[in-house]
Parts: C-alpha cells; structure tokens; sequence
C-alpha cells in the first residue's frame, strides 16, 4: 500500500510540473487500482487488524493543486479578453482622433484655423527667446485649444494630444530644426520673428510661410501619432485573438487531462476509512487422530489445525508435538506470504507407529515467536493442546 501510495504522489506531482499537458499516466492508475483493493480490503476487515488508515493528505493537495491549473488557464483567457476589450477601445479612439485629423489637415478647413491661430504663434514668439522644443511645446499646445473648439470634433482628440503630447511635442521640434536647417529659412528665422514680433513689426511674407509650415507640421504630427496608433491597436488586436485561440486550445487539452486526473482522485477521495483496532496476538491449535483406535504396532496420523483469533498476521509459525515428529510443513497459506492471517486456517500432519497396547498421552505446541511487524506489534504467542 505505501508503495502505490508514493507512486501516486510522485505521478501527480509530474502531472502538476507538466501544467497539465498530458494525460495520467498508465503506472499511476495501476497504482490507484492497487491502492483502491487493499484500502477496500483493510476497511472490509478492520475488526481483524489493527493497520492504521493511510495518510493521504498529499494525494489531496496534489489534486487540488491539479484542478487549480484549469482555473488559472481560465483566468489566462479572461485577462486576454479584458485586454482585447481595451484594446478594441483604444483602436476605436484612435480612429476617431485620426479621421478628425484627416478633416482638419483639408486645405479650406485648415487655412480657416490657420488665420485664427498665426497671431497666436507671433505672441508666443513676441515673449522671449526659445528653444525648437519650447517653441514646439507652445505651438502644440495651441494646437490642442484650437482643435478641440471645432464643431464635430471628438473628445479623444485632445485627451489623445495630451496622453502623446511629450512624443508630438519632440517630433514637432525635430521639425522646426529641420525647415530651419534647409535652404528655404534663413537660420535666424525665428530670431527675426520675435524681434519684430518685440517691435508690433509686421513680418516678411517668409517669415508668415515659416509659422505656418511650422502650425502644418505639428498638425501632421498629431496625425502621423494617431494613425501610428491606430496601426499598433490592429496589430495588437490581432496578436490578441491568436492568443486567445491557443489558450483555447491549450484550455481543451488540459481539461481533458485535468478531468481524467480528477476521476483517479474521485475514486482515492471515496476510497474508505476505518477505526483502528487494539493489537492483538493469539493462536488456537486442535489435534485429531485417525484412526481413535488402533491395535499395537499400528500407525496412527495426527492432523493439527491452526487458526490466528486475533487481528495481527503470525510469522515464524512451528508446530511441534511432544512425541511425535518429524511434523509436515503447513497447508493453507492462501497467499504464499509464509504468514498466518486471521482469515487463513494452516493444517499439518504427523504420522507414528504405537508399540505398546493403552492410552497414549502426548501434546502438541503451536508457537508464533514474532508476530507480524507490519501489522501488529505484540508479543510471541504459545498455544497447547493434549491429544492420545
């Protein structure tokens, strides 16, 4: 019993490290039938031994643990289909910032925002020398407020401006070192601006084609990072539903194999239990003789039955009797285990010759100097019995 019990142990805690990926083994449901006869067996004939119910606390553990595997896979598949939920969510916003985007950079459309929004950018200037990323910082920011007081724009596109705005604000600036840097604006273009911008100066009509290049970029930035988006949400979402068709797939076989493990631990959890009995070490012995009567010089043959009247198997059993000999070895060992259980009734034999006529008077010992240590502990048993 504890040999298939630790079979057990070992092949559920395999099948836990395999994270349910394959089916029980063929060695642990041999192990389970093992397990299931001799528990049934003990349990049958608890008032005739005294073998303590096993400790199965691990097998429970380990089966529990087994069906927590489902529950985390299922908690997998939850989690992707939160995340697909979000990401369908971001995807759709995203769209929305770029088609609001898409109708802003039309030319009449922004030409409209754009005579609203040059004076801005020449009081910025007006304020002091910056930097590409200050001046970048500013015109976004403009670029927000005046996108969002257009009719029909959705309230993503100035939260969206604001989650990427340090992104956009970088690019735009990259920008604004790009047109400068070219052969179109001189380099001190912006130095220029905001001296006359200082002075209430009307600029150069280069100068105007600057800021407006500059508001253009910035739209388009604001654009390019929508539609980048837009983009990584559709790969994502598609990354998100390969990902939950091989959960899926992976849920089907491990509950498969998880409800096979289950049915192994169902028959273990049903398997039953017993009270365990007092020890206790006995032996009976009867002697017969065939023939009763007999004339002088004839043979007669003792048969000796030993039976176990307690609860605990008897080995090293010897018979002997106190005038005749050699006695046979026993019949009736059921199990070949050289043991005397308490369901097993041994037989032995001993022939002799009488030579003289009358009562003969002579008696048979049944010893079991060491009982069983696997199922009782106790002491050596001795039992007599006369006989003529």
């Amino acid at each position: 019993m504890n040999e298939a019990i630790r079979t057990i142990e070992k092949e559920l805690a395999d099948g836990l490290s395999a994270g349910g990926k394959r089916p029980p083994s063929e060695r642990l449901k041999a192990a389970v039938n093992s397990l299931e006869m001799e528990m049934r067996f003990l349990g049958g004939s608890a008032a005739h031994h005294s073998i303590p119910p096993p400790n199965l606390t691990r097998i429970y553990k380990l089966c529990g643990d087994l069906q927590d595997i489902l529950a985390k896979a299922k908690q997998e598949l939850d989690q992707n289909e939160r995340k697909t939920k979000n990401a369908e969510e971001k995807k759709a916003r995203a769209k929305k910032v770029h088609n609001d985007m898409e109708r802003i950079l039309n030319p009449d459309y922004r030409d409209r925002i754009w005579k609203g929004a040059w004076k801005t950018l020449k009081a910025i200037l007006s304020g002091g020398t910056l930097t590409y990323l200050d001046f970048a910082k500013e015109v976004v920011g403009l670029a927000v407020d005046m996108i969002t007081r257009q009719p029909k724009t959705s309230v993503y596109t100035g939260l969206f401006v604001d989650e990427h705005r340090a992104e956009i604000e970088a690019e735009v600036a990259k920008q604004i070192k790009r047109l400068i840097s070219g052969p179109r604006y001189p380099n001190d273009i912006m130095e220029s601006i905001q001296k006359k911008a200082q002075k209430g100066e009307s600029l150069h009509w280069l100068e105007e084609e600057f800021l407006e290049a500059v508001w253009h970029q910035t739209l388009i930035q604001i654009t390019n990072k929508a539609f980048e988006r837009l983009q990584y949400w559709k790969g994502e979402l598609k990354r998100l539903e390969t990902e939950k068709s091989q959960i899926e797939k992976r849920i089907k076989q491990i509950k498969a194999n998880i409800d096979a493990f289950k049915q192994l631990c169902d028959r273990i959890r049903g398997l039953p239990g017993w009270t365990r009995g007092t020890a206790r070490s006995a032996i009976d012995i009867t002697k017969t003789a065939h023939p009763k009567s007999i004339k002088p010089g004839g043979s007669v043959t003792y048969t000796f039955t030993v039976t176990n009247p307690g609860n605990c198997d008897l080995s090293h059993v010897d018979v002997t009797d106190s005038k005749c000999g050699p006695v046979s070895p026993p019949t009736g060992d059921t199990n070949f285990d050289n043991k005397l259980d308490p369901s097993e009734t041994w037989t032995y034999n001993c022939s002799q010759k009488l030579a003289a006529a009358g009562n003969v008077i002579d008696t048979a010992t049944v010893t079991a100097p060491r009982p069983d240590r696997q199922s009782c502990k106790g002491h050596s048993v001795r039992h007599g019995e006369g006989g003529g």
